[in-house]
Formats: C-alpha cells, structure tokens, sequence
C-alpha cells in the first residue's frame, strides 16, 4: 500500500489490468494514471513531479523514453520494481 506506480498503459488491455489494477490496486497502491504516454514530453514532465516505486510498461514505451535527452532528468532513486510485458521483451 506504499507503492507509487506508474500506469501508462491502457487499463482496458489485459497485462496493465492484471499488473495495475488486480495486483496494486488490490494492495492500495498509489497508481499514477498517464492518459496519453505517446506524448513523451509530458509523460516525462510527470514522471518528474513523482517519486514512483513501481513502473510497469512495454518495450516501445521505454524504448521511447530512453531515447529522450531529459530523460536522463528523472529520479529513478525510489525505484523497486519494473515490469516489461505485452509483447516479446
């Protein structure tokens, strides 16, 4: 129930509803929704405003992210888990 994650997927998709909201949720977790992760400036503007602990997503969201210069702004220094899924990882 400490956890802060990060939900940037589409909770109607099966792998963020497992992950998100069957396991955290389910724990009372904070969850972070991001409405639209494909805009990568504001994505990373919140990710910034957070100090999240759990960051769940799929190769072509962190592939993006990491292709960001002001990615390298974001404090990853309470980060606990991430989990990659949805596709071949």
């Amino acid at each position: 129930g400490k956890e802060n994650v990060i939900a940037a997927l589409p909770l109607y998709h099966i792998f963020a509803l497992t992950i998100n909201l069957m396991i955290f949720a389910n724990t009372g977790s904070k969850i972070i929704l991001i409405t639209n992760p494909r805009d990568m400036k504001g994505f990373i503007a919140e990710l910034k405003k957070e100090r999240i602990s759990v960051f769940v997503g799929v190769n072509t969201l962190f592939n993006a992210m990491v292709n960001r210069p002001d990615f390298a702004e974001i404090d990853f220094s309470s980060l606990k888990l991430t989990v990659g899924g949805g596709m071949a990882t």
